[in-house]
Parts: C-alpha cells; sequence; structure tokens
C-alpha cells in the first residue's frame, strides 16, 4: 500500500501527549496528501515513486546513549504547523516522540544514529536546552534506508548554546525536518554534511523568537551518479537584533541534482537584524544540475542583509597556477575541490573532525590522486 494507505483510519491515541498532533497531522494529511509535481515546495524533487511505493511502516532505528548533563523526559510535542507533508506522516506514524533534555555545560557530546531498515521509519526527538545550556548534538544516517521520515525539535533556553553536526550519509530515501527554536540570546550553530543517498531532503526551520538570539548554518553536500539532495533552509527573525548565517557549498558531478532552497525572513517586529545568505556550488559533469534559489523577506527598515549564489565550474585561472608549479592535473583538481568543500565546514567540533574529513575523501572526486601526493610526501 502507499504511504498515505498506511495511515490508520482514526488517528492513534497513544501516547497521550501525540493526540492533537497526530489529529492535526492526520487531518491534514487526508485533505491535501503528500507532494507532486506541482507543489511548490517539491517541483525540483521527483517523489512519486516514493509516494506511491509499497512501504509498512515499522519501528524506529534511533540508538543513542545520553551523557552526563542529559536525561529523558516524559513524552512531549509541539503541533510545528506548517512543517510540511512528511512532517504530517511523522507526527501521524511515529511511535513516540524522545524527549530529551540538557541542563548546564555537558562535556561529551549527545550522538543519535539512525540505521537503515527495510521498512519505513519515523524517528522523533525533542531537545530542549535549559537556561545558560551549552551541548554538542552529533547525528548519523547510515546504512541503506527504505525510507527515514525523521522529525527533530531543538529548542533552546535563554542563553543556551548549541553546536550541531548531521552527517547525512544513508544510501537510501532520507526525508527529514529539524525545526529549531531560539530564545533570548541563545546560540545555535548547524553542519550539515551530505554525502550520497539515492534521495536526500532536508528542511531546517529556524525561529530567531528571542531578542539577540543567533543562529550560523553551513553546509556542505555532494550528489554523484543519479543521486538527489534537496535542501529547504528558512529562517524566520521574530525579535529584534536577531543574526543569521547561512553558508552552504555543494557538488554535482555524473548526472547528479542538486536542490538549495533558502529563506530569510524579517518580520515586522524583527528590527535591527543582521540576515546573510550564501550558497555555491561547483557543476563537474555535463549531465549534472544544480538549482538555486536564495531569497529574502523584510518587513523592517532597519536591517543589514545579503544573499548571493553561483553556479560554475573549476577557476580555470586556479588550476592554471597549479599546473604551471608542476602540481599533476587530478592532484590540482583534487586541491581545489576538497579545498571548496571545507571551506563552509570550518568550525566543526573536535569531534567529528576526523570523521568528516574521511567523508570528504571517501565522496569528492580525485580524491585519490591526493592520497597518492600525502604518500609521497611521508
Amino acid at each position: 500500500m502507499t504511504l498515505i494507505e498506511t495511515l490508520p483510519a482514526a488517528p492513534k491515541s497513544e501516547p497521550a501527549a501525540m493526540r492533537s498532533v497526530r489529529a492535526a497531522a492526520h487531518e491534514r494529511l487526508r485533505a491535501t496528501g503528500l507532494p507532486t509535481k506541482k507543489t511548490e515546495d517539491w517541483r525540483f524533487t521527483n517523489v512519486a515513486g516514493l509516494v506511491g511505493a509499497d512501504l509498512t511502516p515499522g519501528a524506529s532505528t534511533l540508538r543513542f546513549e545520553l551523557p552526563a548533563g542529559v536525561t529523558r523526559e516524559s513524552a512531549a510535542a509541539d503541533a510545528l504547523p506548517g512543517a510540511g507533508p512528511f512532517a504530517d506522516l511523522n507526527a501521524a506514524l511515529a511511535e513516540e516522540t524522545v524527549v530529551l533534555r540538557a541542563e548546564g555545560a555537558v562535556s561529551a557530546p549527545l550522538e543519535l544514529t539512525y540505521a537503515g531498515a527495510e521498512h519505513a521509519s519515523y524517528p522523533r526527538v525533542r531537545l530542549e536546552l535549559a537556561r545558560g545550556a551549552d551541548l554538542t548534538l552529533v547525528e548519523r544516517y547510515d546504512g541503506t534506508s527504505a525510507l527515514t521520515d525523521g522529525v527533530v525539535e531543538l529548542v533552546l533556553g535563554e542563553g543556551a548554546r548549541l553546536r550541531h553536526v548531521r552527517l547525512q550519509r544513508d544510501g537510501g530515501k532520507l526525508v527529514g525536518l529539524v525545526a529549531v527554536r531560539q530564545e533570548r540570546d541563545s546560540h545555535y550553530g548547524a553542519h550539515v554534511l551530505t554525502v550520497g543517498g539515492e534521495l536526500q531532503r532536508l528542511d531546517l526551520r529556524v525561529t530567531l523568537a528571542g531578542k539577540g538570539a543567533e543562529c550560523d548554518l553551513r553546509g556542505f553536500y555532494a550528489a554523484r551518479g543519479t543521486e538527489l539532495v534537496d535542501h529547504h533552509v528558512r529562517v524566520d527573525h521574530l525579535a529584534e537584533h536577531g543574526t543569521s548565517h547561512q553558508r552552504f557549498r555543494g557538488i554535482a558531478d555524473d548526472k547528479g541534482t542538486a536542490v538549495f532552497d533558502s529563506q530569510a525572513i524579517v518580520h515586522r517586529t524583527g528590527g535591527h537584524a543582521e540576515a546573510h545568505q550564501e550558497n555555491r556550488n561547483l557543476l563537474l559533469g555535463p549531465g549534472a544540475a544544480v538549482h538555486t534559489k536564495p531569497h529574502l523577506e523584510i518587513d523592517h527598515d532597519e536591517v543589514v542583509a545579503s544573499h548571493g549564489a553561483t553556479v560554475g565550474a573549476l577557476d580555470a585561472d586556479s588550476l592554471f597556477y597549479l599546473r604551471s608549479r608542476g602540481i599533476p592535473e587530478a592532484v590540482a583538481r583534487g586541491i581545489l575541490i576538497h579545498a571548496f568543500a571545507h571551506e563552509p565546514l570550518t568550525g566543526l567540533p573536535e569531534a567529528v573532525r576526523a570523521e568528516v574529513d574521511a567523508e570528504l575523501l571517501r565522496v569528492l572526486p580525485e580524491s585519490e590522486a591526493l592520497r597518492g601526493l600525502a604518500e609521497e610526501l611521508q
């Protein structure tokens, strides 16, 4: 049966905290269904095969251990209005919401691991940071999923700081929502690495709800073969003196397709805001495609903002310069590609830096040439 047909005739009643959320999601799905080619936010990402797939819901593949300073709380959920059809599907079919709470300065990272499964999996996590809390969160999506449709809610209390690393390397189909709400003077720093996968779609939504809140969103994605990677990022400036930075880069090779849609919205209540967007892409294969659209919506006079996007090949002058210094072409290309990929990943937590470097060496073109150079220099 199709994904819509996996919905029960009536919303599940348990757990109790999910009842209203399930009911609202159930109603929206019955009324509007899942995305089609005519759905604006999905027009470059064809999910017809996924929507019509025969996928039975199964147990969540989420695994985690809690470091000192993080506790598991009783179930709770937010409605996440307007979060999208797959977030609604998650709300309707998730077995539970895993609710975690961080207090104080947590020295060890909180690590969440999702393994691929042959069934449809609907993990749902809510992480709350108390006032002044400080935490590093690492999410890993591994294996090959028939479908992992995940929702992560992050709530940052006043003055809280969260460093969030999300490693998307599932070889199958991954659709995810990360919804962030920030209170006064909180800081959210995200690093998203998307490498591989038949279909990878991430919606990252940040709400700067408190005065002086700031977010720094960085990411790198690579689409190879016939892979499709899609990132939709939205930041809402609701309070004064909010600051947001979006820095994403991507590579499309072979017949891969990359989609990047970015919004920064400064509401009437969000004056004296600073909002910046940057998206750069390398197109390395004649059959590859990139669709990028950063845009700003500003409803206040006191704003500093910028946005821009580029799609192009490797810089010919830079390549010529390296070749003129006696560097072989494959090594020169590898140096330029890896430098391009690493730039938005600066500032990674030490706990995952080596892991990210290894992933880039695994997936980027001309990595073998760089390995050979490293061996010669040793």
